[in-house]
């Protein structure tokens, strides 16, 4: 059984899914694939024989992600978006920092591509108070499965900031976070990204967030 199970959302993906389970594959990670059933997406995950949850249609990112997790087997999981790059080693060197610590929530720095140009993600982290003015977790967290237990799925009347919820959900329950600072992935910015293309939506659910949790 593998340490870590990675939740790949996989719609609308054919570009980058060969290449993403690929990278996945290096990290020796359990690599759960939620597509389309009948999908290009599907085709390319069963020949790589990653385990393949499909769908009638096509879901939020946060419903995928749910009914990845009832399938998932790891005591870790991560966020393993298909346009999204993990480097050597981050997935175990991120569980083994949970494993060493009583921590719940890994994240790290991770490099930003956009166009031809890359940089650094914000170096931020600290605990409850500062993550309710900012979500800092990033793009590639590594987080203790135990937590759904506990806490309940992601929150599905969410469409982009469901993860930011469930992070405040579990801190302000006295979980805690621990930060690596060297860079562990490389997230590509899209301008039609799910972050980026509905930016009033955006808006709108951390506001929304923000008034649940003070």
């Amino acid at each position: 059984m593998a340490l870590v199970s990675a939740l790949v959302s996989a719609y609308y993906s054919e570009k980058y899914i060969e290449a993403r389970i690929l990278n996945l594959q290096k990290q020796e990670c359990e690599i759960v694939v939620i597509c389309q059933a009948g999908s290009v997406e599907e085709e390319v995950a069963n020949n790589y024989r990653a385990k393949v949850v499909t769908t009638p249609d096509i879901p939020t990112i946060y419903a995928a992600w749910n009914l990845g997790i009832h399938h998932a087997t790891g005591e870790f999981l991560t966020s393993a978006n298909t346009d999204d790059l993990f480097y050597g080693g981050a997935l175990a060197e991120m569980a083994k920092q949970l494993q060493a610590t009583d921590a719940s929530i890994c994240h790290s720095l991770v490099d930003v591509k956009n166009g031809k140009k890359i940089e650094r993600w914000r170096r931020v982290s600290g605990g409850y108070e500062i993550l309710k003015r900012w979500c800092f977790v990033g793009p590639m967290p590594v987080w203790r499965t135990s937590l759904h237990w506990r806490y309940g799925l992601f929150d599905e009347s969410f469409t982009v900031a469901g993860d930011y919820e469930f992070w405040l959900r579990c801190v302000s329950q006295g979980e805690k976070m621990c930060y690596i600072d060297k860079p562990l992935g490389l997230y590509l910015s899209r301008p039609d990204s799910l972050e980026h293309r509905d930016r009033e939506k955006h808006k709108e659910e951390r506001k929304r967030i923000k008034a649940l949790y003070g």
